[in-house]
């Protein structure tokens, strides 16, 4: 293999020669794999113009997978990410209470409109069968110890807010944890639970392996509002379903469409960037009925705690991490799609999964 970066058209290719030489080869040559491999992630984005355009970003995107060490502080930029986000959310949040409901743009209205004829009403009974916990960590427990036998047997963490919702679920849904968790005691559930909780502010943000540009923040959520959140995102997640979006096999109905539009032209795809982390309280006020909008103030987590301590309110309705953001950031871009253009049909013209969409390209503008 040559050892030297060469320009050829098939980027594609030379991406897949360089992996290859980074896994198996000797010492001697990976110097020059590992250069190739900084080379093609670092290179400026190429023109949509440009006659190379689908070889090099695929090859780039390709290669940037892997967080190999090209001289990022890869936490830093996504820390940065996030801050940004932040300002942009708070933009908005200080424009929506001046906003005339009947003033707001027409695509808002039609948007709004489809999300109250997907979701219906809500409600914490209808919810409570899809309340649960993640596998992964808490504020009160590592990753190590994600296992739902560790959370069931633990003392939980929760948010002001969330304890009387929580109260409610466990008391009057899940009736044996709430007799192993508080027992029989006197006076109100909230009141009662109050006795055998952690009384928090809110999550804590830290940040995943994304590619070699860039780390992925996550928001690690109090034990009770991951629990309450993973009912309000079942319940959309059904709702959805019901109306034709079944998010459990959604991505396969993506990358059929993906690979329609890549042979045909007349499919946009529209991948997002920091999309969970764009979506602003505002917005949300603007989209829902007063009945989902209470339940995700009740269990968001309002601040978090960054790496550094310092604690942030957080203008984001929710982060990844938390238990509804996915259904709720689908559910959000499928009516604004809908909104734009009603004819749009599920699985032919129209794929959202999270912020994974496909639309026409007359409607992609």
């Amino acid at each position: 293999m040559s050892k030297t970066t060469p320009s050829l058209p098939d980027y594609t290719l030379r991406a897949a020669e360089i992996l290859m030489n980074l896994y198996n080869s000797f010492e001697g040559d990976s110097h020059v794999a590992y250069k190739a491999f900084t080379d093609l992630v670092t290179m400026p984005s190429p023109s949509i113009l440009d006659p190379d355009f689908p070889d090099k970003y695929r090859a780039a995107e390709c290669m940037s997978k892997f967080p190999f060490d090209i001289g990022v502080d890869r936490a830093a930029v996504a820390l940065a990410s996030f801050r940004s986000s932040e300002l942009a959310c708070a933009a908005f949040n200080s424009v929506t209470p001046w906003l005339d409901p009947l003033g707001t743009p027409a695509v808002l209205r039609r948007a709004r409109g489809k999300i109250k004829q997907i979701l219906g009403a809500f409600s914490w009974d209808n919810a409570a069968q899809w309340c649960a916990f993640g596998p992964g960590s808490t504020t009160s427990l590592p990753r190590i110890k994600g296992h739902a036998y560790y959370k069931f047997g633990s003392k939980p963490d929760v948010t002001p807010k969330c304890l009387p919702v929580a109260a409610y679920v466990l008391y009057t849904h899940r009736p044996i944890w709430w007799q192993h968790l508080v027992g029989y005691g006197v006076g109100g559930p909230a009141g009662q639970l109050a006795e055998h909780v952690r009384l928090v502010n809110g999550s804590n943000l830290t940040t995943v392996p994304k590619n070699a540009k860039t780390d992925r923040t996550i928001c690690i959520e109090p034990d009770l509002n991951m629990f309450c959140q993973k009912g309000i995102g079942g319940l959309i997640r059904y709702r959805l379903k019901q109306f034709g979006l079944n998010l459990n096999t959604q991505q396969a109905v993506n990358r059929r469409l993906a690979r329609v539009g890549s042979a045909t032209g007349a499919l946009a795809t529209i991948d997002l960037s920091a999309a969970s982390d764009s979506v602003s309280l505002g917005l949300c006020e603007l989209l829902l009925d007063d009945d989902w909008l209470n339940a995700i103030y009740q269990t968001r987590s309002p601040v978090c705690t960054l790496p550094d301590g310092e604690i942030v309110p957080l203008e984001k309705v929710s982060s990844m991490g938390n238990g509804f953001t996915f259904e709720l950031e689908s559910l959000i871009f499928l009516a604004l799609a809908l909104a734009v253009n009603p004819k749009l049909e599920l699985g032919s013209s129209l794929a959202v999964y999270g912020d994974d969409i496909i639309v026409p390209v007359a409607d992609a503008g």
